[in-house]
């Protein structure tokens, strides 16, 4: 079923679980960030920051991030959590990749969901054997 205005209803469910479950470890989120087959940009109207300002516990904010965008995050909101998915699949060492600034393997998005093989999901060298 198509939701109009998904922004109203998050906030709604948001501030629910906000007044019931105040305790709540996290809430977790993530930005809309494909089209299809392919990465897009988040325009305003698609932010976390609505959901982010009711949540006064840990909030988990997933969705194309990179190292730079990771931190611009993490130093605006005291209680975010950045978390990272695509990225961590084609890079198994990514908290090392990104401390250490070394390129990132790129990931294939035709792979993901394909319960026919493993490919894309365990053959993604680490750093120190990709450079071998």
């Amino acid at each position: 079923m198509y939701d109009a205005n998904p922004r109203e209803t998050w906030s709604v469910v948001t501030q629910a679980i906000q007044d019931r479950f105040p305790k709540l470890a996290y809430l977790h989120f993530v930005e809309a960030r494909v089209n299809g087959n392919v990465d897009r940009d988040v325009d305003g109207a698609e932010t976390l920051d609505p959901f982010h300002n009711i949540w006064k516990g840990v909030f988990l904010r997933a969705g194309g991030f990179d190292l730079e965008s990771a931190v611009a995050f993490a130093d605006k909101y005291d209680n975010d959590v950045i978390v990272f998915g695509r990225m961590f699949i084609s890079n198994p060492d990514l908290p090392l990749r990104l401390k250490n600034g070394w390129e990132l393997n790129q990931y294939n998005r035709s792979t993901f969901y394909n319960s026919k093989s493993p490919e894309g999901y365990i053959d993604y060298p680490f750093y120190e054997s990709a450079r071998m």
